[in-house]
């Protein structure tokens, strides 16, 4: 593998492993019952919830109503590792 190859791809696996971590520090903080009125919430609530909302519509869809506990975060994590090793692949598969 390149050079090209491993730089990129570790970009992009920090950069899911980032939003990873945003998302986990934003469970905690729920958690814990830290206000909205939290700068540092505020943030993580500005940040998360583009990504969120539409995996919570999803399961919303899926199971015609709306769920007692958000396991948004749970599909959001399962498609970031899928996308990373899926853009990973086709780095390598791209340059050769």
């Amino acid at each position: 593998m390149s050079d090209l190859q491993n730089i990129l791809c570790i970009s992009v696996t920090m950069l899911g492993e980032v939003i990873e971590y945003v998302i986990m520090i934003r469970i905690l903080f729920s958690i814990f019952n830290v206000s909205y009125d939290n700068p540092i919430m505020r943030f993580l609530y500005t940040v998360t919830e583009p990504i969120l909302s539409p995996a919570r519509a999803l399961l919303e869809r899926i199971f015609r109503r709306p769920m007692m506990l958000d396991f948004s975060p749970v599909v959001v994590w399962l498609f970031l590792d899928v996308a990373v090793s899926l853009i990973c692949r086709l780095i390598r598969f791209i340059i050769m």
